[in-house]
Protein backbone atom coordinates (compact mmCIF):
# COMPACT_ATOMS: atom_id res chain seq x y z
CA UNK A 1 0.00 0.00 0.00
CA UNK A 2 1.21 3.43 -1.05
CA UNK A 3 1.61 6.00 1.87
CA UNK A 4 0.70 9.21 1.12
CA UNK A 5 1.78 12.58 2.83
CA UNK A 6 1.25 16.04 2.56
CA UNK A 7 3.54 18.05 0.41
CA UNK A 8 6.58 19.48 2.42
CA UNK A 9 5.72 17.36 5.32
CA UNK A 10 7.23 14.10 6.59
CA UNK A 11 4.35 12.75 8.19
CA UNK A 12 0.98 11.61 7.56
CA UNK A 13 -1.64 14.00 7.05
CA UNK A 14 -5.58 13.13 9.26
CA UNK A 15 -6.81 11.67 6.18
CA UNK A 16 -4.16 9.44 5.62
CA UNK A 17 -4.03 8.37 8.88
CA UNK A 18 -7.75 7.86 8.85
CA UNK A 19 -7.17 5.79 5.78
CA UNK A 20 -4.72 3.59 7.51
CA UNK A 21 -6.93 3.36 10.38
CA UNK A 22 -9.91 2.27 8.26
CA UNK A 23 -7.50 -0.44 6.68
CA UNK A 24 -6.87 -1.41 10.02
CA UNK A 25 -10.12 -2.58 11.27
CA UNK A 26 -11.23 -3.34 8.12
CA UNK A 27 -8.17 -6.31 8.38
CA UNK A 28 -9.29 -7.36 11.72
CA UNK A 29 -12.88 -8.56 10.27
CA UNK A 30 -11.34 -11.59 9.68
CA UNK A 31 -11.08 -13.48 13.14
CA UNK A 32 -8.24 -15.68 12.04
CA UNK A 33 -6.18 -12.45 11.42
CA UNK A 34 -7.55 -11.06 15.33
CA UNK A 35 -5.98 -14.52 16.77
CA UNK A 36 -3.09 -14.09 15.11
CA UNK A 37 -2.46 -10.84 16.48
CA UNK A 38 -3.92 -12.18 19.78
CA UNK A 39 -1.24 -14.87 19.85
CA UNK A 40 1.47 -12.26 18.87
CA UNK A 41 0.35 -10.19 21.80
CA UNK A 42 0.81 -12.91 24.50
CA UNK A 43 4.68 -13.06 23.72
CA UNK A 44 6.93 -11.09 25.95
CA UNK A 45 8.70 -9.36 22.64
CA UNK A 46 5.31 -9.61 20.44
CA UNK A 47 7.28 -11.63 18.04
CA UNK A 48 6.73 -15.44 16.59
CA UNK A 49 8.54 -17.30 13.95
CA UNK A 50 6.16 -17.50 11.14
CA UNK A 51 5.85 -21.58 11.62
CA UNK A 52 5.43 -21.34 15.39
CA UNK A 53 2.44 -18.64 14.53
CA UNK A 54 0.74 -21.12 11.50
CA UNK A 55 1.23 -24.23 13.94
CA UNK A 56 -0.80 -21.99 16.90
CA UNK A 57 -3.08 -20.96 14.38
CA UNK A 58 -3.83 -24.67 12.50
CA UNK A 59 -2.84 -22.83 9.04
CA UNK A 60 -0.65 -24.35 6.54
CA UNK A 61 2.56 -22.06 5.48
CA UNK A 62 0.83 -20.98 1.92
CA UNK A 63 -2.31 -19.81 4.11
CA UNK A 64 -0.47 -18.06 6.22
CA UNK A 65 1.03 -15.96 3.92
CA UNK A 66 -2.19 -14.83 2.65
CA UNK A 67 -2.89 -13.49 6.10
CA UNK A 68 -0.08 -12.09 6.51
CA UNK A 69 -0.07 -10.24 3.59
CA UNK A 70 -3.20 -8.09 4.80
CA UNK A 71 -2.02 -7.71 8.12
CA UNK A 72 1.65 -6.05 6.66
CA UNK A 73 0.28 -4.12 4.08
CA UNK A 74 -2.31 -2.79 6.59
CA UNK A 75 0.41 -2.07 8.92
CA UNK A 76 -0.72 -4.22 11.89
CA UNK A 77 2.46 -6.37 11.52
CA UNK A 78 6.01 -6.53 10.34
CA UNK A 79 8.12 -9.08 8.96
CA UNK A 80 11.58 -10.13 9.13
CA UNK A 81 13.15 -12.86 7.70
CA UNK A 82 10.95 -15.80 9.24
CA UNK A 83 9.60 -13.49 12.26
CA UNK A 84 6.32 -12.02 12.72
CA UNK A 85 6.07 -8.93 15.18
CA UNK A 86 3.47 -6.40 16.06
CA UNK A 87 3.96 -3.00 15.02
CA UNK A 88 3.55 0.32 17.43
CA UNK A 89 0.16 0.48 15.70
CA UNK A 90 -0.99 -2.16 16.60
CA UNK A 91 -0.39 -2.41 20.12
CA UNK A 92 -0.93 1.67 20.73
CA UNK A 93 -4.88 1.38 19.34
CA UNK A 94 -5.87 -2.24 19.33
CA UNK A 95 -4.11 -3.60 22.47
CA UNK A 96 -7.97 -3.39 23.97
CA UNK A 97 -9.32 -5.95 21.25
CA UNK A 98 -6.03 -8.04 21.21
CA UNK A 99 -4.74 -8.01 24.65
CA UNK A 100 -7.39 -7.43 26.91
CA UNK A 101 -6.15 -8.87 29.94
CA UNK A 102 -3.10 -7.48 29.13
CA UNK A 103 -3.40 -4.29 31.37
CA UNK A 104 -3.34 -3.96 35.05
CA UNK A 105 -4.64 -0.49 37.21
CA UNK A 106 -1.64 1.62 36.27
CA UNK A 107 -2.14 0.34 32.50
CA UNK A 108 0.99 -1.03 32.43
CA UNK A 109 1.97 -4.32 30.58
CA UNK A 110 1.04 -8.02 33.32
CA UNK A 111 0.82 -10.75 33.61
CA UNK A 112 2.02 -11.87 29.76
CA UNK A 113 3.02 -15.40 29.61
CA UNK A 114 6.89 -16.62 29.65
CA UNK A 115 8.16 -17.74 26.11
CA UNK A 116 8.69 -21.46 26.55
CA UNK A 117 12.13 -22.24 27.87
CA UNK A 118 14.36 -24.37 25.53
CA UNK A 119 15.44 -27.99 25.89
CA UNK A 120 19.05 -27.63 25.97
CA UNK A 121 19.85 -31.57 25.38
CA UNK A 122 20.98 -32.48 22.00
CA UNK A 123 22.44 -29.10 21.60
CA UNK A 124 26.29 -28.63 22.01
CA UNK A 125 27.53 -27.07 24.84
CA UNK A 126 28.80 -23.96 23.41
CA UNK A 127 25.24 -22.98 21.79
CA UNK A 128 23.98 -22.50 25.52
CA UNK A 129 26.70 -20.52 26.50
CA UNK A 130 26.15 -18.37 23.39
CA UNK A 131 22.28 -18.28 24.50
CA UNK A 132 23.17 -17.05 27.97
CA UNK A 133 25.45 -14.09 26.29
CA UNK A 134 22.83 -13.18 24.10
CA UNK A 135 20.15 -13.08 26.86
CA UNK A 136 22.67 -10.73 28.74
CA UNK A 137 23.36 -8.66 25.83
CA UNK A 138 19.49 -8.18 24.85
CA UNK A 139 18.60 -8.27 28.51
CA UNK A 140 16.59 -5.03 28.62
CA UNK A 141 14.76 -6.02 25.07
CA UNK A 142 13.80 -9.92 25.36
CA UNK A 143 13.00 -12.23 27.95
CA UNK A 144 15.93 -14.88 28.88
CA UNK A 145 13.16 -17.50 27.21
CA UNK A 146 12.80 -15.24 23.44
CA UNK A 147 16.51 -15.19 23.21
CA UNK A 148 17.29 -18.92 23.89
CA UNK A 149 14.56 -19.21 21.78
CA UNK A 150 15.64 -17.63 18.69
CA UNK A 151 19.34 -18.88 19.29
CA UNK A 152 18.03 -22.74 19.36
CA UNK A 153 15.96 -21.88 16.29
CA UNK A 154 19.05 -20.24 14.06
CA UNK A 155 21.36 -22.84 15.64
CA UNK A 156 18.29 -25.57 14.22
CA UNK A 157 18.18 -23.81 10.63
CA UNK A 158 22.48 -23.91 10.06
CA UNK A 159 22.48 -27.22 11.31
CA UNK A 160 19.80 -28.63 8.38
CA UNK A 161 21.82 -26.81 5.66
CA UNK A 162 25.58 -27.15 6.77
CA UNK A 163 27.29 -30.57 6.32
CA UNK A 164 30.16 -28.50 8.24
CA UNK A 165 29.29 -28.35 11.93
CA UNK A 166 32.65 -26.78 12.92
CA UNK A 167 31.43 -23.40 11.96
CA UNK A 168 28.12 -23.80 13.07
CA UNK A 169 28.44 -21.99 16.59
CA UNK A 170 30.02 -18.87 15.25
CA UNK A 171 27.10 -18.61 12.32
CA UNK A 172 24.24 -19.48 15.09
CA UNK A 173 25.57 -16.40 16.96
CA UNK A 174 25.70 -13.90 14.23
CA UNK A 175 22.18 -15.15 12.45
CA UNK A 176 20.69 -14.73 15.91
CA UNK A 177 22.09 -11.19 17.13
CA UNK A 178 20.96 -10.34 13.46
CA UNK A 179 17.48 -11.42 13.88
CA UNK A 180 17.14 -10.37 17.48
CA UNK A 181 19.05 -6.94 16.60
CA UNK A 182 16.25 -6.82 13.62
CA UNK A 183 13.11 -7.77 15.30
CA UNK A 184 14.11 -4.62 17.85
CA UNK A 185 14.17 -2.24 15.42
CA UNK A 186 11.23 -3.14 13.39
CA UNK A 187 9.87 -2.14 16.28
CA UNK A 188 11.60 1.32 16.73
CA UNK A 189 13.59 -0.01 19.66
CA UNK A 190 17.11 1.13 20.06
CA UNK A 191 19.27 -1.43 21.42
CA UNK A 192 22.38 0.65 23.52
CA UNK A 193 25.45 -0.43 24.79
CA UNK A 194 23.97 -0.03 28.32
CA UNK A 195 20.81 -0.48 29.87
CA UNK A 196 18.66 2.90 29.46
CA UNK A 197 16.45 3.66 32.70
CA UNK A 198 14.03 6.65 32.86
CA UNK A 199 12.50 7.30 36.71
CA UNK A 200 9.46 8.97 36.22
CA UNK A 201 6.68 10.03 39.37
CA UNK A 202 4.05 12.58 39.26
CA UNK A 203 6.56 15.93 39.84
CA UNK A 204 9.79 14.96 39.03
CA UNK A 205 10.93 16.73 42.43
CA UNK A 206 11.38 14.11 44.73
CA UNK A 207 10.91 10.16 44.12
CA UNK A 208 12.50 10.35 40.55
CA UNK A 209 15.09 12.52 41.34
CA UNK A 210 16.47 10.71 44.10
CA UNK A 211 16.32 7.23 42.14
CA UNK A 212 18.19 8.72 39.24
CA UNK A 213 20.83 10.44 41.81
CA UNK A 214 20.89 6.17 43.73
CA UNK A 215 21.11 4.89 40.15
CA UNK A 216 24.06 7.22 38.83
CA UNK A 217 25.50 6.42 42.37
CA UNK A 218 25.60 3.29 42.24
CA UNK A 219 26.10 1.52 38.45
CA UNK A 220 28.24 4.66 37.23
CA UNK A 221 28.59 4.48 33.74
CA UNK A 222 27.29 1.33 33.52
CA UNK A 223 23.48 2.56 32.55
CA UNK A 224 22.45 5.86 31.83
CA UNK A 225 19.34 7.38 33.58
CA UNK A 226 16.36 9.98 33.16
CA UNK A 227 13.84 11.26 35.04
CA UNK A 228 10.89 12.90 34.70
CA UNK A 229 7.08 13.88 36.13
CA UNK A 230 3.73 13.49 34.31
CA UNK A 231 2.77 16.91 36.00
CA UNK A 232 5.84 18.37 37.05
CA UNK A 233 6.56 20.99 39.79
CA UNK A 234 8.74 24.15 39.27
CA UNK A 235 11.55 23.10 41.60
CA UNK A 236 12.94 19.82 43.59
CA UNK A 237 11.94 19.22 46.97
CA UNK A 238 14.16 21.31 49.37
CA UNK A 239 13.81 18.28 51.82
CA UNK A 240 14.86 16.24 49.10
CA UNK A 241 17.71 18.81 48.22
CA UNK A 242 18.91 18.33 51.36
CA UNK A 243 18.58 14.57 51.79
CA UNK A 244 21.17 14.29 48.71
CA UNK A 245 23.33 17.02 49.72
CA UNK A 246 23.78 14.61 53.48
CA UNK A 247 23.81 10.97 51.03
CA UNK A 248 27.00 12.24 48.99
CA UNK A 249 24.67 12.19 46.09
CA UNK A 250 24.71 14.57 43.03
CA UNK A 251 21.90 16.87 42.86
CA UNK A 252 19.66 17.22 39.97
CA UNK A 253 21.25 17.83 36.93
CA UNK A 254 18.34 19.45 35.69
CA UNK A 255 14.94 20.91 37.69
CA UNK A 256 11.21 18.89 36.86
CA UNK A 257 10.71 18.33 33.64
CA UNK A 258 7.68 16.57 31.34
CA UNK A 259 7.06 13.26 30.65
CA UNK A 260 6.94 13.17 26.93
CA UNK A 261 6.83 9.82 24.74
CA UNK A 262 10.18 10.68 23.22
CA UNK A 263 11.76 10.45 26.21
CA UNK A 264 10.25 6.60 26.93
CA UNK A 265 11.27 5.33 23.29
CA UNK A 266 14.82 6.42 24.06
CA UNK A 267 14.86 4.21 27.82
CA UNK A 268 15.13 0.27 27.79
CA UNK A 269 13.11 0.35 31.03
CA UNK A 270 10.74 2.81 32.37
CA UNK A 271 10.05 2.54 36.48
CA UNK A 272 6.80 4.55 37.33
CA UNK A 273 6.31 5.94 41.23
CA UNK A 274 2.28 6.77 41.53
CA UNK A 275 1.62 7.97 37.77
CA UNK A 276 1.26 4.53 35.45
CA UNK A 277 -1.66 5.89 33.76
CA UNK A 278 0.10 8.90 32.58
CA UNK A 279 3.30 6.64 30.77
CA UNK A 280 2.87 5.64 27.56
CA UNK A 281 3.00 2.00 26.69
CA UNK A 282 6.33 1.86 24.11
CA UNK A 283 6.22 -2.63 23.04
CA UNK A 284 9.58 -3.69 23.88
CA UNK A 285 10.26 -1.69 26.83
CA UNK A 286 10.33 -3.23 30.37
CA UNK A 287 7.92 -2.00 32.60
CA UNK A 288 7.86 -1.59 36.52
CA UNK A 289 5.71 0.07 38.97
CA UNK A 290 7.20 1.08 41.88
CA UNK A 291 4.77 1.72 45.36
CA UNK A 292 6.60 4.52 46.83
CA UNK A 293 5.52 7.44 49.12
CA UNK A 294 5.86 10.72 47.61
CA UNK A 295 7.93 13.01 49.73
CA UNK A 296 6.49 16.18 48.96
CA UNK A 297 5.60 18.31 52.51
CA UNK A 298 7.21 15.57 54.46
CA UNK A 299 9.61 16.14 57.19
CA UNK A 300 13.39 15.44 56.44
CA UNK A 301 13.33 12.27 58.98
CA UNK A 302 10.41 10.92 56.64
CA UNK A 303 12.50 11.82 53.35
CA UNK A 304 14.97 9.41 55.03
CA UNK A 305 13.09 6.60 54.89
CA UNK A 306 11.58 6.91 51.31
CA UNK A 307 14.94 7.46 50.24
CA UNK A 308 16.67 4.06 51.35
CA UNK A 309 12.97 2.41 50.01
CA UNK A 310 14.10 3.71 46.81
CA UNK A 311 17.33 2.76 47.12
CA UNK A 312 16.60 -0.53 47.84
CA UNK A 313 14.34 -0.70 44.88
CA UNK A 314 16.80 0.37 42.72
CA UNK A 315 19.57 -2.08 44.05
CA UNK A 316 17.65 -4.83 43.15
CA UNK A 317 16.95 -3.62 39.63
CA UNK A 318 20.41 -2.99 38.95
CA UNK A 319 21.01 -7.06 40.60
CA UNK A 320 18.44 -8.32 38.30
CA UNK A 321 20.23 -6.36 34.67
CA UNK A 322 23.59 -7.84 35.98
CA UNK A 323 24.94 -4.71 37.30
CA UNK A 324 26.08 -5.56 40.78
CA UNK A 325 24.86 -7.57 43.62
CA UNK A 326 21.79 -6.57 46.39
CA UNK A 327 23.36 -4.89 49.46
CA UNK A 328 19.74 -3.37 50.42
CA UNK A 329 16.49 -5.40 50.49
CA UNK A 330 13.48 -3.54 49.86
CA UNK A 331 10.35 -3.96 51.40
CA UNK A 332 7.93 -6.11 49.51
CA UNK A 333 10.56 -7.61 47.58
CA UNK A 334 10.94 -11.61 48.24
CA UNK A 335 14.95 -12.88 48.54
CA UNK A 336 15.71 -14.62 44.98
Amino acid sequence: MTRETPPGTGSPGPSEVLRRRAAQLQALTEPVRLLALSFLAQEPDHALSKSDLAAQLHLTPSDLEVQLEVLVDSGLVALLDEVVTLTVDSWQHFRAIIAPKSTGPGGLPQGFPMARETDWSGYPAVVRRIADQLAQRFRTTFSRNTVHRYVAESYDELSSRSKVSRHIPMLTNRLATERLAGVAAARGIVLHPVPSILFVCVHNAGRSQMAMAWAEHLAGDLITVQSAGSTPAVVVHPTVLTYLGEAGLELPRHGPRVLTEDLVRTADIIVTMGCGDACPVIPGRRYFDWDVPDPGGQPLEAVREIAEEIRGRVDHLLAELGIGEVTTRPRGIPDP
